[in-house]
């Protein structure tokens, strides 16, 4: 421990006023931040309720583990340190205790700011962690000065790759470090990250560990305004977070405290952060991580928690009419289309009168059929927004961009079906950022000169959804795609049909967890598993049967096609969600 955190350490001890290791008795300045005391009855969100926290989602699986066989260990001993406890050093032999999260990857509180800003300078930092060899050994064998009673932490050979600062309460709060890939065992092994939400909080059996990786009981869960009387004196940085605190009875040695666990289902898993300790109060408030759990998992290289579902936006209304006049039908005898499930099959000509295929102009050779689209009135198709860049990432002129619509046989360009047509500009959603590879904002209008097409039984736009913009209401329900597609390794002649089951975001996330924790945002985009067919066209749309109004109605627009890490659960496509985007789809599409 660096010989002034130590100082500070001690102080905070006696006067009995700790907070995140500085002293506040007479307020403070630390981190470039002023800290002044203020009464606990000042905070805004003194006296109101906690919100509620989702609980994260980390995998599909019952247990819901944010990694492998994590937080099991049977303690024997109340001088053995818990699995998962680990010492980052520097060569200044400035070291900090941190707890393993994954095989990848640490956590670790601001006591580790000092490691931090050494690490950043190029310096190396060791790790520790598990039994040492040789416990006299001080080159390979970490005992913390002072209060280590126990055995050493033993010296690793992987080195530390990278850290993340997470910020909390107006400071340096957090760090997460990546790493090589540690050798798990039973005495090395990470504590799993909380996936509950805070409904239990009451019943469950709360432990802390402090910084030498000690393990202990602690009891008294109570409401927050309990923690601290109404005279107690506070730094003014608990205001912020006031409301995120948990608030259990002092233990022996609190101010060596470092992370609150809970042990749950024979298993221990980390729930929270050393917080505030209120003047002359006989509890300790612990700063709650559950908020934070997907901010830690999305700095790790092993670790993936699905995204947050907000709300969905309100409906957009279209008054008693739908979208465009006489939209979505199909003129054929049996008005519904029976579409069975993975039927995978030539399209049939006619049935799709709103599907379009893209022709751009870059590069030495035209791109033929290179994206799908989807008319939506008579000036505008909608597509997906990467489709419209060229191999540099410019993007494209509308007078590089052909229009085929009512094309059925690709080899047939007499097709009387057929209106080609020349873009006449191009709209990409504003928030879109080709440059930075996001999958997010991933759509565009194409828009063509007034007049141009021609609605007929071929060529037709699609209706805009129009019912409850809830991607749960339509989940494991079948949608229908369109476009090219491979059939025994060659491009289809045909207009490709392909039904496509909309899957519920848990599953979509659990089917390939590390890339949909980067690329899946629900309620702006979704995804669905085909089982089958590739159609290898981005920017198609996916379009649904309405049977009581004989109508199909645009949903998503194809983002990309994902081999799922399960090989028997087949394959899954990111779609944009069209109804998270439907009042500036309306206003750019003379549909207002």
């Amino acid at each position: 421990m660096a010989k002034i955190d130590q100082i500070n350490l001690c102080i905070c001890i006696f006067i009995g006023i700790c907070a995140f290791q500085y002293c506040t008795a007479n307020g403070s300045r630390r981190y470039g931040i002023d800290v002044k005391l203020v009464n606990v009855t000042d905070c805004p969100d003194y006296g109101k309720p906690k919100p509620s926290i989702k609980a994260p989602v980390f995998s599909r699986e019952p247990e819901n583990l944010s990694f492998r066989d994590c937080g099991v260990w049977q303690s024997e001993s109340s001088e053995e340190k818990a699995p998962w406890h680990v010492v980052l050093e520097t060569s200044e032999r400035v070291d900090c205790g941190g707890i393993l999260i994954s095989e990848k990857t640490i956590l670790a509180t601001h006591r580790c700011k000092e490691v931090y800003k050494e690490f950043k300078k190029g310096n190396r930092v060791r790790i520790y962690g598990g039994p040492c060899e040789t416990q006299d050994d001080l080159s390979t064998c970490h005992r913390f000065q002072f209060f280590d009673k126990g055995r050493g932490s033993g010296l690793l050979n992987q080195k530390v790759l990278d850290a993340h600062l997470i910020n909390m309460v107006g400071m340096p709060y957090l760090y997460v470090w990546n790493v090589e890939n540690l050798n798990l065992s039973d005495s090395l092994k990470p504590v799993c990250l909380w996936n509950e939400d805070s409904s239990r909080d009451g019943e469950l059996q709360f432990s802390k560990e402090d910084s030498y990786g000690f393990v202990g009981n602690l009891s008294g869960y109570t409401d927050t305004e309990k923690c601290f009387s109404s005279e107690s004196l506070v730094p003014n940085l608990l205001c912020g977070v006031y409301n995120r605190l948990i608030c259990l009875n002092k233990s022996l040695h609190s101010w060596s405290k470092k992370f609150l666990l809970i042990r749950d289902g024979g298993r221990y898993y980390v729930r929270g952060a050393e917080g505030f300790k209120g003047e002359n109060s006989s509890r300790v408030a612990w700063l709650d991580l559950l908020l934070d759990i997907k901010t830690i998992a999305s700095y790790s290289t092993d670790i993936a928690a699905m995204p947050a579902i907000p709300e969905t936006k309100k409906k957009h209304d279209f008054g008693i009419k739908e979208s465009f006049e006489n939209c979505g039908s199909v003129n054929y005898q049996v008005q519904a289309e029976e579409m069975p499930c993975f039927s995978n099959d030539s399209a049939i000509r006619g049935h799709d009168p709103w599907h379009a295929s893209l022709t751009l102009h870059f590069g030495s050779d035209p791109k033929y059929n290179y994206c799908g689209a989807t008319l939506i009135s008579q000036k505008a198709l909608l597509t997906a927004a990467h489709c419209l860049f060229d191999e540099l990432g410019k993007k494209l002129a509308a007078s590089k961009v052909d229009i085929h619509l009512g094309m059925y046989d690709f080899y047939n360009a007499a097709e009387e079906s057929r209106q080609n047509l020349r873009a006449a500009s191009i709209l990409i959603h504003p928030d879109y950022n080709h440059s930075s590879g996001s999958k997010r904002h991933d759509l565009a209008l194409v828009l063509v000169g007034e007049s141009q097409i021609n609605v007929t039984d071929s060529v037709r736009p699609i209706c805009l959804w129009n019912v409850d913009y809830d991607l749960e209401k339509i989940a494991n329900s079948n949608g229908k795609l369109v476009g090219r597609a491979l059939t025994d390794g060659q491009n289809a002649r045909y207009l490709q049909k392909i039904d496509l089951r909309v899957t519920p975001y848990v599953e979509c996330f659990g089917s390939n967890r590390v890339f949909f924790a980067e690329y899946m945002y629900p309620t702006e985009n979704f995804c669905a598993t085909d089982n089958g067919l590739s159609i290898k066209e981005g920017g198609t749309g996916l379009v649904f049967y309405n049977s009581t109004l004989r109508r199909y109605f645009l949903r998503g627009v194809l983002i990309e096609r994902i081999t799922s890490s399960n090989r028997s659960t087949g394959s899954y496509s990111l779609f944009t969600d069209t109804t998270n985007y439907m009042t500036w789809i309306v206003q750019n599409s003379s549909l207002d």
